[in-house]
């Protein structure tokens, strides 16, 4: 009887062992089959175990080190096809291709490199030796991460445009007040969004502006906002010098005009309008250019350079070369198509656009000086204003490229600009600039207002303008000279889409990755870099493209010069028109540009910051106060 059960026992053991692993077996199949190529239970894991490559682990090869995207939930890999197919439908551009959701904005780009992952899948699927993926294939779904960052942005499901949010209804007020406050606290408000009819919204979106200042003195800075998605927010200010401060909080945009902001941008995105003359013999002909053509290939002429960043097309002429474009120039006036409530909301003299909001209770504060021994010297050895050395930032850095950016960058007392990230200084003009430029070639790259800088440069220097006759002077190639001390200022306007309003010979449109590669650079090169405000109208993707391709020249130029300067000079804040040119945008751009140079030791003029901190009417082009203090935070690092 023992020996019969025995036998049980094991006959049973020896049949959970079997369904076990038959069990598994199909398990294992099944795993294999359901997780996509980029899955963390792919092959890679198989393959450590020695076992041979199949299509399978091409997939997970090919993929092999990529960052996995958040949307590609949308995505789906279609064993019939064998790639990746859109789980649920997109809009497709008609003119660009791109893949875009008119209701955001968001140009999934990553879409379009999916088809180029999908392509090397199929020409690695019959090698033996499989390609790992290239830098490009691993930046391409960088690319499309950043871009998801960048791009997102609260919005609700449905907008209603008749309710937006209401700077008059609007409120905020001090979170946790104490009767005094010391400088190098933070101060934290709360930020209610309402509509007309006093109504808490209940999502976020909306975009503000906070900052605090002291009118007397001419003394202010900004702070942070943070979004909490349900029409809260906290705006968060570090006090910076003591007295009495009064915060302040600007509604830039409602959330509804980001929306429509965001449609425009996506339905838009080819509404600037170029043209170039063709000319062969006595024959001449104007025909249409932008970044992308909606025409049949051999009626375009291709002027792209995709390793670059640079897209550009125009219309061929018949009986003409490519070779044959002498001219380009900016066709203005162009505005999309926008309801009365839309327009209504986009008004740069209407109610909703850059309004401050009233306190519920105080909006001012007492900021009491903090003891430190250093004031009494710093009033006496610098001969400034005792409120000022009580504002200095103890053990500031000196100005040198990769100090890291921070919120507030600085504050401004008088026009005077003072530097919470390195210690810049206010040098006496002219004499103290042209002894820090002594010897030195700078070389000003981007737009007009990079240009400001030039200009500005060259009515305070006594420099001898040796731009040759004939070239635009809102364009260039311009240059400065002081032989004595053999001081050199050149400026470049970037390439395409340049907006220019007369028009400028194909010659002189330079390519910037072209020009940075060819500086020799070393400790006398200065290069100063600006590229953001012709692109606010176009895909986010776009300036990307083309911020990656100046990152990976500068990133050359250090590597076979690493004593050259280079400073990046952010984008700035402006005022109209706002429907094609919003701060919003520029925000974005600024944001794209930051994130891209992170990790490059480059030196920061943020523009952004002192623009927005100052009680200077915002404009595309700052006024001379402001332009002066970029120099100056200009010199701080090239004197060093």
């Amino acid at each position: 009887m023992a020996r019969i059960r025995r036998k049980s026992l094991l006959c049973l053991l020896l049949y959970s062992v079997i369904s076990t692993a038959v069990l598994f077996t199909l398990w294992a199949g099944y795993d294999g089959i359901r997780q996509p190529p980029h899955s963390e239970k792919a092959s890679p894991s198989r393959r450590n175990q020695g076992q041979p490559d199949d299509s399978h682990d091409v997939r997970g090869k090919v993929l092999e080190g990529i960052h996995r995207y958040d949307r590609m939930k949308d995505f789906v890999w279609s064993h019939n096809d064998n790639k990746w197919v859109r789980r649920v439908e997109g809009n497709k551009h008609p003119i660009t291709g791109d893949i875009g959701d008119h209701q955001n904005g968001v140009v999934d780009i990553e879409a379009l490199k999916l088809e180029e992952l999908n392509k090397k899948l199929e020409e690695n699927s019959n090698k033996s030796e499989i390609a790992l993926p290239t830098p490009a294939d691993v930046s391409a779904q960088s690319r499309a991460e950043l871009l998801r960052r960048v791009s997102a942005w609260p919005t609700p499901e449905k907008v209603n445009y008749k309710l937006p949010t209401d700077p008059g209804r609007s409120w905020f007020a001090l979170q946790d007040p104490r009767r005094a406050y010391r400088v190098g606290d933070t101060v934290k408000v709360k930020i209610q969004a309402a509509d007309k009819k006093r109504q808490k919204k209940t999502f976020g979106g909306d975009f503000w502006r906070a900052k605090i200042q002291t009118v007397e003195n001419r003394t202010s800075a900004v702070g942070a906002v943070e979004d909490h998605g349900n029409g809260t927010y906290t705006a968060s200010m570090k006090l910076l010098w003591p007295g009495e401060v009064t915060v302040s909080i600007m509604l830039v945009h409602p959330s509804e005009a980001i929306s429509v902001l965001r449609r425009l941008r996506s339905d838009y995105p080819l509404l600037l309008r170029f043209r170039s003359k063709f000319r062969s013999g006595d024959d001449e002909q104007e025909v249409t250019c932008n970044l992308k053509m909606d025409q049949p290939v051999d009626r375009i002429c291709d002027y792209s350079n995709q390793q670059h960043g640079v897209s550009w097309f125009c219309e061929k002429p018949p009986h003409m070369r490519c070779e044959d474009r002498v001219s380009h120039v900016f066709l203005p006036g162009n505005f999309p198509n926008v309801s009365k409530d839309e327009a209504r909301l986009l008004d740069e003299n209407g109610a909703f656009y850059k309004k401050t909001i009233k306190a519920k209770g105080k909006d001012k504060i007492i900021v009491k000086d903090i003891v430190r021994k250093d004031i009494k010297t710093c009033v006496k050895t610098h001969r400034l204003p005792r409120l000022l050395c009580s504002a200095q930032i103890p053990g500031r850095p000196p100005c040198i490229p990769g100090t890291p950016l921070q919120t507030p960058a600085g504050f401004y007392i008088q026009d005077v600009y003072i530097s919470t990230m390195c210690e810049n200084k206010q040098y006496n003009v002219p004499m103290e600039w042209m002894g820090c430029l002594a010897g030195k070639t700078v070389q000003i790259l981007g737009d007009s207002t990079a240009r400001q800088l030039y200009y500005y440069l060259k009515a305070n220097l006594p420099v001898k303008d040796l731009t040759p006759k004939g070239v635009p002077p809102k364009f260039g190639p311009l240059h400065l000279r002081y032989p004595q001390t053999d001081i050199n200022i050149k400026f470049n306007f970037h390439s395409h889409p340049a907006k220019t309003f007369s028009p400028v010979n194909v010659k002189d449109i330079v390519d910037e990755v072209d020009l940075i590669d060819g500086l020799e650079g070393g400790k006398n090169a200065v290069l100063v870099i600006s590229i953001w405000s012709h692109f606010v109208q176009t895909y986010l993707s776009t300036y990307l493209d083309r911020m990656l391709a100046v990152r990976a020249a500068v990133v050359r130029l250090q590597t076979r010069s690493p004593d050259t300067l280079v400073v990046l000079k952010s984008a700035n804040t402006r005022w109209d028109p706002v429907i094609t040119t919003s701060d919003w945008y520029g925000w974005q751009l600024d944001q794209i540009q930051r994130e891209v140079f992170r990790d490059v030791p480059v030196a920061w003029l943020d523009a952004w910051d002192m623009t927005s901190a100052g009680d200077r009417q915002d404009d595309i082009h700052p006024a001379d106060p402001v332009v002066l203090q970029e120099i100056q935070m200009l010199m701080s690092y090239i004197c060093q």
